[in-house]
C-alpha cells in the first residue's frame, strides 16, 4: 500500500451492470451456455420489473375511485408487456437451460437433482399463471384486479381458479428461491460490490481481520485430494501450501 488508492464508483457501477445484465464473463468464456442463461436471467429481471409495475398500478387503483388517467393506464400496459415478455423468456431459458444440463456431457457432471427440479420450477410456476392469465373467463378479475384485491384485503373477489393456483405456484417459488443458489441473480451486486472491487486494506479493518483470523483456525475436509482439506490440516495451513509441490 505505497500507493493512494483510486477509487473509480462510476466504473465500478458501469462494470457491475454490464455484469449482472448481460453476463459479460459468461458470453466471453462459454458462448454455447450464455445463448440460454441469458434469456432466463433477461426474463426474470423483466418479470420483476413487471410486479413493481403491477404494484404501483394496483396501488394507484387501490387509493383512487377513477384510477384510469395517463400514468395508470402507461404502467398497467407496461406491466403487462414487460409481464408476458418475461415469462416468455423465462420459460424458454429455463427450458433451454434444462435440455442442455440433460444432454451436454460436461454439464451433465456438475448437475444435480436439485438443478433439474430448480429450472422445471421455473417452467411451470409462470407457466400457470400465464396459462391461468390467458385463459380466464371473460368479465371475471385479471391479475390486476386480484393483486387490488390482495392490498384492499378485499376477501370476496372471485378470482378465478387457474389464475388463481398460478399465483400461489408463483408466490411459493419466490419464497422458496432464496433457500437455493437460485437466489444468486440477486446477490450479484453484493458479489462485486463486497468482494471482487473490495480493495481496503485490512489493515484498517479489525473486524475484517479478526474474521478471517478465526477462520483461518478451520480444518476443512473438501473432497478434493489435490487441496489437502483432510480435516487435520488448518485452512491456513492449506492456503500456504502448494498442492503442486507438497504432497
Amino acid at each position: 500500500w505505497r500507493f493512494a488508492r483510486h477509487r473509480n464508483t462510476l466504473g465500478e457501477l458501469l462494470f457491475m451492470a454490464r455484469e449482472i445484465l448481460f453476463l459479460h464473463a459468461l458470453h466471453a468464456s462459454n458462448r454455447r451456455l450464455w445463448y440460454r442463461s441469458f434469456p432466463f436471467h433477461a426474463g426474470l429481471y423483466l418479470v420483476v420489473a413487471s410486479g413493481f409495475a403491477l404494484l404501483a398500478t394496483a396501488l394507484m387503483a387501490a387509493s383512487a375511485r377513477t384510477p384510469a388517467g395517463p400514468a395508470w393506464l402507461a404502467l398497467q400496459r407496461a406491466s403487462a408487456a414487460l409481464g408476458w415478455l418475461g415469462v416468455a423468456l423465462t420459460m424458454a431459458g429455463a427450458a433451454a437451460l434444462l435440455a442442455y444440463r440433460l444432454t451436454d456431457r460436461t454439464m451433465k457432471r456438475a448437475t444435480t437433482p436439485g438443478d433439474l427440479f430448480n429450472l422445471a420450477l421455473f417452467i411451470l410456476a409462470p407457466g400457470l399463471l400465464a396459462v391461468g392469465a390467458w385463459l380466464r373467463p371473460a368479465g371475471s378479475p385479471d391479475l390486476l384486479a386480484a393483486v387490488t384485491g390482495l392490498l384492499t384485503w378485499d376477501t370476496s373477489l372471485p378470482v378465478p381458479g387457474l389464475l388463481g393456483a398460478g399465483l400461489v405456484a408463483c408466490a411459493a417459488l419466490a419464497a422458496y428461491i432464496p433457500m437455493t443458489h437460485m437466489s444468486h441473480f440477486i446477490g450479484k451486486y453484493f458479489t462485486y460490490h463486497s468482494v471482487r472491487w473490495d480493495d481496503a486494506p485490512l489493515a484498517d479493518r479489525s473486524r475484517v481481520m479478526a474474521a478471517i483470523a478465526t477462520q483461518l483456525t478451520w480444518r476443512p475436509t473438501w473432497s478434493a485430494s489435490h487441496v489437502g482439506a483432510d480435516g487435520k490440516r488448518s485452512w491456513a495451513d492449506v492456503a500456504s501450501s502448494n498442492p503442486t509441490r507438497e504432497p
